[in-house]
This record gives C-alpha cells, sequence and structure tokens, in this order.
C-alpha cells in the first residue's frame, strides 16, 4: 500500500482541508512539523518518514487559474528525487503545457476543473498525468465521460471524495469498488476519509494500489511504525 502525504496550499501557505469547503480551511496545525510554508513542510515530512512522493493540492490555481510555475521549479531544485503529484486546477492543455518542463511534477487533471476531457487522449498526457476523479455531496463533479469512458483514464486514476475529506468518517468504499470495476487495470489511490491502519487494511483488500493522506498524519492517528509497515509491503517481494 502506496501512502502519499496530501499538502494544501493558499498563497504559498499550508492548510487543513476540511469536507471541500475551501474558503473556510484553517492553518495547518500538525505534530509532525511547526512549518507552515511549502519547502520546510516537505522537509519535514521526508524527514519524518522517505516518501517516494507527496501531492500538492494549490488552491490558488484550482480556485482562480492563478499558476505559480515558478515555485515548482523551486520545489524541482530543492528536492529533485521527489515527485510531486500537483492539482493545480488544470483546465486546458494550454495549462498543463506550464508544467511540461518540470521533471519532478506529475499533473493531476481534477474532473471538476477539467473543461477539456479529450485531454486525456493525448499521447504525452496519458503517460505523464494523474486523473482524479472528483465528487461532492455524493454527485461526480465535471463531464461525465469522464466516467463513462474508462478506456481513456490515465494510468493512475485517484478517487477524490471530497465530502470525506478532512471529516474522520472513513473512505468512500462503494465508490471505490465500482471504480475498480470499471477499470480493473489501473492503479487506483482513495482520497477522503482514511482514519488510520485498519482502513488501509481494509482498501488493500479492495487492491486499492494507495491512499492519500493529511489529517491521519497530521493528527498522529497513524504511527511512523504503520507507515514503515503497510509501505514495505508495497516494495516488498512476492
Amino acid at each position: 500500500m502506496e501512502i502519499i502525504p496530501v499538502i494544501d496550499i493558499r498563497e504559498g501557505v499550508a492548510v487543513h482541508a476540511r469536507g471541500g469547503n475551501r474558503s473556510d480551511y484553517p492553518p495547518l496545525k500538525s505534530c509532525l512539523t511547526q512549518a507552515s510554508e511549502i519547502k520546510p513542510l516537505i522537509a519535514d515530512l521526508l524527514d519524518w518518514y522517505p516518501f517516494r512522493a507527496i501531492y500538492i493540492a494549490d488552491l490558488d490555481a484550482i480556485e482562480s487559474g492563478q499558476h505559480s510555475v515558478l515555485r515548482y521549479h523551486e520545489l524541482e531544485k530543492t528536492f529533485p528525487q521527489l515527485e510531486i503529484w500537483l492539482d493545480a486546477g488544470i483546465r486546458t492543455y494550454a495549462d498543463y503545457l506550464q508544467y511540461e518542463q518540470n521533471q519532478i511534477v506529475r499533473p493531476v487533471l481534477g474532473s471538476e476543473t477539467l473543461a477539456a476531457p479529450d485531454l486525456l487522449q493525448k499521447q504525452d498526457v496519458q503517460q505523464r498525468a494523474i486523473l482524479s476523479l472528483d465528487r461532492r455531496h455524493g454527485r461526480f463533479l465535471g463531464d461525465q465521460t469522464l466516467l463513462q469512458q474508462p478506456a481513456n483514464w490515465t494510468q493512475t486514476v485517484i478517487a477524490m471524495n471530497l465530502d470525506t475529506v478532512g471529516a474522520d468518517s472513513g473512505p468512500g468504499y462503494d465508490w471505490l469498488t465500482e471504480l475498480k470495476q470499471a477499470r480493473a487495470d489501473v492503479d487506483l489511490f482513495a482520497a477522503g476519509g482514511v482514519r488510520g491502519e485498519q482502513d488501509m487494511l481494509q482498501l488493500q483488500q479492495l487492491d486499492i494500489k494507495g491512499v492519500l493522506l493529511a489529517s491521519a498524519l497530521h493528527t498522529g492517528h497513524l504511527s511512523r511504525e504503520a507507515v514503515a509497515s503497510l509501505m514495505e509491503q508495497e516494495h516488498r517481494p512476492s
């Protein structure tokens, strides 16, 4: 089971995502770090455990299209071995191309903001990007063809349940099962509601590749030992 820590940022400062109501996100409080700016926060997370990838939700870009491309070039220089899954509210191919030269960024195409679903048919996008299938209040966000044409999904897919983000209510197992049935060969990641080790073990039984986590890490509900155990299973030879 792969664990990808999540960082939500507004104006370069980390906030705590809860329930998808972005305007109400408070500043991040964490038992793992006192940092609020992106570079020291990432450094503290990697000191705590050597994650291979981190997911960043750039709320300014998602909400208003304000891309901060230089910020991620700076992160590339500081953390050249890290992979960043970046949701920057990509709407068009022009948005996507702004991050083309960044070697550590894998652009996340969120269904909530993606205005051009045919973007998924481009070969370079298929090879590099990550599709996030987003929903809120039990409803899918975005163009329905994204759900109806699973053959166009990228190899890595995120099931983003905004209702359960930061809610400590458990992941949406039924929806994850539906998505897995629609395209069994993708690497499916659960995002939202994962409370701790027991949820992750249950997701593992559903053949979910990994989870995106914030609250369970920053509240201490998931120990470093548990993270190491789950991550080592991912890499342990069969």
